[in-house]
């Protein structure tokens, strides 16, 4: 499907998505906190791409799942909304990508204790 240039949300760092209405965008990053209340625990999530561009996840269910998986790598479905210069996510749908340290780790060998 193309897409007119007037579709898109040009990045600061060059990089381009689709502006925010009825189209899904997928993306793929880890899922990091973005903000904190005052004793320390997270209240809010965002998904770090590998262009380094943050999409703040919108709060509500799905949310709650990510705050689960701080710093796994994941691939999120949903429709992203620009306010001010916030990429916001409202998502529809994520999975856990499998990660190469958990993979390692698990073909780690353990220690024998004497």
């Amino acid at each position: 499907m193309e897409t007119s240039p007037e579709d898109k949300i040009t990045l600061e760092n060059g990089g381009e998505v689709r502006k925010a209405g009825p189209h899904l965008v997928t993306i793929r990053g880890i899922v990091v906190p973005a903000d904190w209340d005052e004793k320390g625990k997270i209240v809010a999530v965002a998904v770090s791409t590998y262009d380094e561009v943050e999409y703040f996840i919108e709060n509500h269910e799905k949310e709650k799942g990510l705050k689960t998986v701080i710093r796994e790598e994941v691939e999120v479905r949903g429709i992203v909304k620009e306010e001010g210069k916030k990429l916001i996510m409202k998502v529809k749908d994520y999975r856990l990508k499998p990660s190469l340290m958990s993979e390692w780790n698990s073909k780690k060998k353990k220690p024998k204790i004497k």
